[in-house]
C-alpha cells in the first residue's frame, strides 16, 4: 500500500515538474527506503546513489527531516548486497538522468536492463 501511494505521488509530481525538487527527490528516497526494508536492496541502492547524484547536480541538500531514514535504508541495503554489490549498484544509480530513477522508482518488479 505504501508503494502504490509513494508511487502515484511520484507520478503527479513528475507531470507537474519538468526539474528535480525536494517533492521528487524525497519521494525517490520513500521507495528506495521501503525497498531497501523489503526485498529489494539492489534497486534501492541504485535509487539512493541517483537521489545524491541529483541532489548534488541541482544544489538540494537532504532535507534534515529525512536524514535518518535515509542512512537507515542505505544502510540495510549496504548490509543485504555487502560493499562491493552496493557500490555498484550505488553508482549505477549515480549515472542515471531524473527520468531514469523515477522509471525505476516506480517499477516494483525490476531492474533496469533485466
Amino acid at each position: 500500500m505504501a508503494r502504490t501511494c509513494g508511487a502515484a505521488a511520484l507520478r503527479i509530481h513528475q507531470e507537474l515538474e519538468p526539474t528535480v525538487n525536494h517533492g521528487i527527490l524525497s519521494l525517490v528516497e520513500d521507495l528506495a527506503v521501503l525497498d531497501a526494508e523489503g526485498a529489494q536492496p539492489e534497486r534501492a541502492a541504485r535509487l539512493f546513489g541517483a537521489a545524491e547524484a541529483l541532489r548534488e547536480a541541482n544544489a538540494l541538500p537532504r532535507l534534515a527531516s529525512r536524514r535518518a531514514e535515509c542512512e537507515r535504508g542505505i544502510a540495510a541495503a549496504r548490509a543485504d548486497l555487502g560493499e562491493v554489490r552496493f557500490g555498484r549498484e550505488w553508482n549505477a544509480g549515480r549515472a542515471m538522468t531524473r527520468d531514469e530513477a523515477i522509471r525505476l522508482a516506480l517499477d516494483s518488479d525490476s531492474l533496469p536492463g533485466e
